[in-house]
């Protein structure tokens, strides 16, 4: 059994943690904007788009928090695999908006690796990934 996964729970007293958020409008949300921490208090690490498969390394925090725009006028597919434990598959309609959170108990900083893909032909994705921890901070545990 691997020591981190991904942590989902409708009831967020029963995990601690909601899963993955459900699409939410464009019009209310800008992933573009200066915003250097999420609603968790989490701070930035990264941004960027996706058009096809990525991997992504980083070192992190126990938890890493993507948040993911469909930039596209077409729906798209959008699937997420840690090397911690977790996989996430979500669709996300145009301009939609999702949140998907990995968490994993342990020392920081944690050395995350996220591969990305999707099924879908026509895949332009922004997306804002934050941490508990960032480079510079100094390590516990």
């Amino acid at each position: 059994m691997k020591p981190c996964n991904f942590l989902y729970s409708p009831d967020p007293a029963v995990s601690g943690d909601t899963g993955p958020n459900p699409p939410t409008s464009g019009s209310d949300t800008n992933i573009t904007d200066d915003t250097s921490t999420d609603d968790q208090g989490w701070r930035l690490l990264d941004t960027g788009t996706w058009n096809g498969s990525a991997t992504l390394s980083y070192q992190g925090g126990q938890g890493m928090h993507f948040q993911v725009k469909n930039v596209n006028v077409l729906g798209t597919t959008l699937s997420i695999h840690s090397n911690l434990g977790g996989d996430q598959s979500q669709l996300i309609g145009p301009g939609m908006m999702l949140d998907l959170t990995f968490s994993c108990f342990g020392s920081e900083p944690m050395g995350w690796t996220f591969d990305i893909s999707s099924d879908s032909d026509a895949f332009i994705v922004a997306w804002r990934l934050f941490s508990t921890w960032l480079p510079g901070d100094p390590p516990n545990g």
